[in-house]
């Protein structure tokens, strides 16, 4: 067996990586300190340290995931053995308590004018849990890449100078601006006319912990403003410094303004309830004033309460918009006659009541089919009833003229005094909607005639555009 030098085996015990020498049958002849230590500290050998032991030996003998190494390991030492100059791999070699990985370096080593070879196990671990680290962090950045470019919410980033970083497809379709025509632009563009936030300052809040999630106006392209539920995060690096600025974006603009009509709406409910209410309240205690028995008073009551709920439910229909003034009349006159009899006529232009007109008037056409039906045009075969409306000037305004009339009646039979339907149909109305009323009963005919102001009435658009030609004419 060929022995090293003295001074061979100086320079072998320095090298700070675990080293062996094999002679040119591939025998184990020298070892170094740090080979001999790494064989006590796992285990080894730690009589002979391996020399003596075949080299390629060992590489056969190997089995499992490391077969296939050793075996790669063996026919590189063969072939620095014969005339290679170099041959390198890396290699797993874990213990029970650690992960470890070495780099073997295999070069040729002359003794006493025989080619051997130096076989070098360099400790690599820190560096492969670095490369391991940057391989899974990248996975990880592949992923939050992927994530935000397929997210629905828009997802930016800016440095804090306020150049923009980054901008996915999200921002792109909300603010309408390219990602190629934006990153490096500011922040600012962003920020609706007015606004007295610098962007330093902006970027300030978010630094502080001020603004993390918060709502804010932002400007797209072409001009439009959007209200912004945003949520805004420091970006830190390696060292932990702040570099920039990640912000999510979720355009809330149409929720504000379904939040903004549910508000109103239910103000609007409480008011109208309370309307309601207090109509019924008067409807109350004006039957009461006049029934003659609870049974009677039963009966009006009911009547006027269903009359009031008829109105309502047109209105709910209308979504609490305007109701056509002929649907509303003729819904209150269903109850108390044929309404496509020759004796009833109903027409006028097309024209709706806005809600305030709706109850009111639906309660005056209840009560007017009332009378007729008990005393007037509705309680004979030879009475006729017309219902007619049309849209009169009243200065620079509109007016809508509506009238009831009765022919062929008994004035005889007509009830006396003036109760709550009569009220209903002066007082109530001129004092709701601001209309001016005329009610007369001559012999054999009843006149009820309503101008209601123009704000509470809408005409479909050919009437007003006639209405207008007329005017101008």
């Amino acid at each position: 067996m060929k022995r090293l030098s003295h001074d061979q085996q100086g320079l072998l015990d320095a090298l700070p990586d675990a080293s062996a020498i094999v002679d040119p049958e591939g025998f184990i002849i020298a070892v170094n300190r740090a080979w001999k230590a790494f064989g006590t500290d796992n285990g080894g050998d730690s009589t002979n340290f391996n020399i003596g032991d075949s080299y390629f030996a060992t590489c056969s003998d190997a089995v499992g995931e490391s077969g296939a190494v050793s075996a790669s390991v063996g026919q590189g030492l063969s072939n620095v053995l014969q005339s290679h100059d170099h041959f390198s791999c890396e290699y797993p070699c874990h213990s029970p308590t650690e992960r470890r990985w070495f780099e073997l370096i295999i070069r040729p080593f002359v003794i006493e004018g025989s080619r051997c070879a130096i076989l070098m196990h360099r400790n690599i671990t820190l560096r492969k849990l670095q490369q391991i680290e940057i391989a899974d962090a990248r996975v990880v950045a592949n992923e939050l890449a992927a994530l935000v470019a397929s997210s629905i919410d828009p997802i930016m980033s800016f440095d804090l100078g306020g150049r923009i970083l980054s901008w996915n497809h999200a921002a792109e379709r909300l603010y309408g601006y390219m990602r190629e025509e934006i990153i490096g632009q500011s922040v600012a563009m962003l920020f609706p006319p007015g606004i007295d936030q610098t962007t330093a300052g902006y970027i300030d809040e978010i630094l502080l912990g001020r603004q993390q999630r918060f709502e804010v106006s932002r400007r797209t392209k072409t001009g439009g403003l959007r209200t912004i539920a945003e949520s805004a995060a420091p970006v830190r690096d390696a060292h932990g410094e702040i570099t920039a600025i990640s912000s999510i974006h979720r355009d809330i603009t149409e929720q504000k303004r379904l939040e903004e009509r549910n508000r109103i709406a239910a103000q609007e409910l409480s008011h109208r309830t309370r309307n309601l209410l207090t109509v019924i309240q008067s409807i109350v205690r004006q039957t009461a004033r006049r029934a003659a028995t609870v049974d009677d008073f039963h009966e009006r009551f009911s009547a006027r309460i269903a009359s009031l709920l008829a109105s309502n439910d047109l209105l709910i229909s209308a979504q609490w918009d305007a109701v056509p003034l002929e649907e509303l009349a003729l819904r209150q006159m269903a109850a108390f006659a044929d309404t496509s009899s020759d004796r009833i006529s109903v027409g006028g232009p097309a024209v709706s009541l806005l809600p305030a007109a709706v109850q009111a008037l639906g309660m005056s056409f209840h009560e007017l089919s009332t009378n007729a039906l008990k005393y007037g045009a509705l309680s004979s075969r030879s009475g006729r009833l017309a219902l007619t409306w049309n849209i009169r000037s009243k200065g620079d305004a509109a007016e809508l003229d509506i009238r009831w009339e009765e022919r062929g009646i008994d004035v005889q039979a007509k009830p006396e005094g003036h109760g709550f339907g009569h009220a209903v149909l002066t007082s109530v109305l001129e004092s709701s909607l601001d209309a001016s009323v005329n009610y007369e009963i001559s012999p054999d005919r009843l006149v009820w005639r309503a101008l209601v102001p123009g704000e509470y009435f809408r005409a479909a658009q050919a009437v007003a555009e006639g209405f207008r030609d007329q005017e101008l004419s």
